[in-house]
């Protein structure tokens, strides 16, 4: 089987659903759902102030100052019983029938009625017989109820970061939790500029668009319901003519959210881009300056950058354009509302505080409305990075442990490869019916030319890989069948390059064994020759390795490696190019520790120097996937085939080549 895998770096279609990425989001929103029941009821509070207010400042106003004297009409005199309502009787009597409706409503729940009627009579009188004081009693409520509006949305703030900050703790560690169950081929297929923008960038992303949802979307609907539910108290018909206004908006928002996403999403691919060069760059500086190709790798940033740029100011222009085509459409009907207000007054029988109201509630839906269509597009942004981090999310790795996996036991007779054959990819096989074995406390080396398949029988090993084909067993049990943790504890990989972490020596060569002592590290690092440059460090064994050990040299680097695998004390030994990094005098001192270390161990040795090829047990020889040729060092070279070749190129201008111990045979 091959180890290619179909692409989840580009949304799939079935995920690209707006909905589904927030009914996923809301499983881990859930975990505070008594934070968000109370940031919903600040919410309201928050958004009720607004209408509420309204409601307050026009009825207060209508109160004081609508006219109690009869209308003026020119040649018509009025008797008793007979002239027309005032204003102030109008409004009285609407008030009145308010207060009988609620005393009706409180009847038919609890059997009891209250006297709401004389109560409004009263305080309607009252507030007319000293205006003053009233004044200040609707000024008092207007800051009282902008005090408690101004704290509900604190605290629906404060609660929303709590909320979105759990939220993108439990992504990321949900996120760097799978990124570490992942086989070798994610990584090795994906640029790591992409992948830490997935940990970095989108989740982020996710984080400022359900900050939005939790501030905005929640505060702003419920401050246009608000105002609507006032219109509709005021005037029902008239309500329904705003709703009509405000209709072509969520159209509108529909449309350009779909348009959107699309800038969005080819906006965050860029980026993934750009990160992806910077961290090549800071990698690989060296190589950049020795070849001075800094105008070069300047260029290909700016391309990226322009092509990121684009799509910016193309989300802009669609940001740019809510704003105004929310207020156009409001603002008209607010205007229109006006213009023929006399009318409706008629037609609806209204007093001017009710034409203030319904004007006030046109144009106070155009902020809200603004703010949702606004925050529209950072919710489609963050839909877009939520698909891109759930694709990783739900990425399974390609090798899997067994359902019931079995305990291995150190190995006790051999390693068996039985017919392997293995392909990165499905038109060019690697290995190809490839068939060995490695007896317990037997040193063997596979030696080949480049792209034999040396390095992918040592990735296939520990399961970095599984084989295409056949079987790899330890005392007959299938690696397949056993756990990562039994089969990895006794196996020790030393590489050419092999990474150091940005802590302390100590930390690093105890990487495998946590609970080790101080001396204990000392031992390994003095079997390892790596206390010579460790003891004058500043800290010794404490002192600090820079990003990716650029603080110490290649032979430092590997000598501290080596050291990591002594402590393991693995039973099983894999050194692939372990040594080629050092200079004479150190390969010299760790082939001698390498010599002590090994006793005892199975040990597969690739591409290692012709001294400890020599040293080796037995020597396979591989040629294009396949066994060619095993034996002894002498044996091979006896033979006269691929190995002698490979020897006799190498050192065809020596003499005796197996007294010089450092030439590098990397080539075998």
């Amino acid at each position: 089987m091959s180890t290619q895998k179909k692409d989840i770096d580009k949304p799939r279609k079935r995920a690209q659903n707006f909905w589904k990425t927030y009914k996923r989001l809301t499983r881990y929103v859930m975990k505070d759902r008594g934070k968000l029941i109370a940031l919903i009821l600040f919410s309201f509070m928050a958004a009720s102030s607004l209408g509420i207010t309204l409601l307050v400042t026009t009825a207060g106003i209508e109160i004081l100052y609508v006219s109690d004297t009869l209308p003026v009409v020119e040649g018509v005199t009025y008797t008793p019983g007979e002239e027309p309502p005032t204003d102030f009787d109008r409004l009285l009597e609407r008030y009145n029938t308010h207060a009988i409706e609620a005393e009706d409503d409180v009847e038919s729940f609890t059997g009891w009625r209250p006297d709401f009627e004389s109560r409004v009579n009263d305080i309607i009188h009252g507030m007319r017989a000293d205006i003053s004081y009233a004044l200040r009693i609707i000024a008092f409520g207007i800051i009282l109820i902008t005090l408690l509006g101004g704290i509900a949305r604190y605290f629906q703030q404060y609660l929303a970061g709590v909320i979105s900050a759990h939220v993108v703790q439990d992504l990321r560690m949900e996120l760097y939790s799978n990124l570490l169950l992942q086989s070798h081929d994610f990584f090795e297929s994906r640029k790591a500029g992409t992948i830490m923008a997935r940990f970095s960038s989108d989740v982020m992303m996710v984080n400022t668009g359900l900050t939005s949802v939790f501030v905005i979307l929640f505060r702003e609907p419920f401050k246009v319901l608000s105002l609507l539910g006032l219109a509709f108290f005021t005037s029902p018909k008239i309500t329904l003519l705003i709703v009509f206004f405000i209709s072509p908006l969520i159209l509108l928002f529909m449309l350009m959210a779909k348009k959107l996403k699309r800038r969005v999403t080819s906006q965050l691919n860029r980026l993934a881009t750009v990160t992806s060069i910077l961290m090549e760059t800071i990698q690989g500086i060296t190589v950049v300056k020795s070849f001075r190709m800094e105008n070069h790798e300047l260029d290909n940033m700016k391309a990226e950058l322009r092509f990121l740029r684009k799509q910016m100011v193309k989300i802009s222009r669609l940001n740019a354009l809510v704003g105004p085509a929310t207020e156009l459409f409001l603002i008209c009907g607010a205007a229109i509302l006006i213009m023929v207000g006399n009318r409706i007054m008629q037609m609806e029988n209204l007093v001017v505080a009710d034409l203030i109201i319904l004007a006030a509630t046109m144009i106070g839906v155009v902020d809200p409305m603004r703010k949702v269509a606004k925050i529209n597009n950072k919710i489609q942004v963050s839909a877009v990075s939520g698909e891109r981090v759930f694709s990783y999310l739900d990425a399974a790795p390609s090798v899997q442990e067994s359902s019931n996996p079995i305990d291995l036991p150190v190995i006790q007779h051999e390693i068996a490869f039985d017919h392997v054959d293995f392909s990165y990819h499905e038109d060019a096989p690697v290995l190809k019916d490839l068939s060995f074995s490695v007896k317990k406390g037997e040193m063997v080396a596979l030696v080949g030319f480049s792209g034999a398949g040396k390095s992918t029988i040592a990735k296939l090993l520990p399961r970095f890989y599984d084989p295409t084909s056949g079987s790899i067993t330890i005392d007959g049990v299938d690696i397949r069948e056993a756990s990562f943790e039994s089969l990895r504890e006794q196996i020790g990989y030393v590489t050419q390059d092999n990474v150091l972490f940005n802590r302390s020596v100590h930390e690093n060569i105890s990487f495998s064994r946590e609970s080790i002592t101080e001396d204990q590290v000392k031992a390994a690092a003095h079997v390892a020759h790596a206390d010579v440059f460790i003891d004058p460090m500043p800290e010794d064994y404490q002192s600090s390795i820079s990003e990716a050990g650029s603080n110490l040299s290649g032979g430092q680097k590997q000598r501290i490696a080596i050291a990591r695998a002594i402590v393991k004390d693995p039973a099983i030994l894999i050194l692939d190019e372990a040594t080629s990094s050092l200079d004479t005098e150190s390969e010299t001192a760790i082939q001698n520790a390498i010599d002590e270390f090994v006793v005892g161990r199975t040990t597969i040795v690739i591409a290692h120097r012709l001294s400890t090829i020599q040293r080796a047990d037995r020597i396979i020889v591989l040629s294009q996937g396949s066994v060619a040729e095993q034996g002894s060092h002498h044996e091979l070279i006896e033979q006269g085939g691929i190995y002698s070749r490979l020897h006799n190129l190498q050192f065809a201008s020596m003499d005796d080549p197996g007294d010089d111990s450092t030439t590098d045979a990397e080539s075998v």
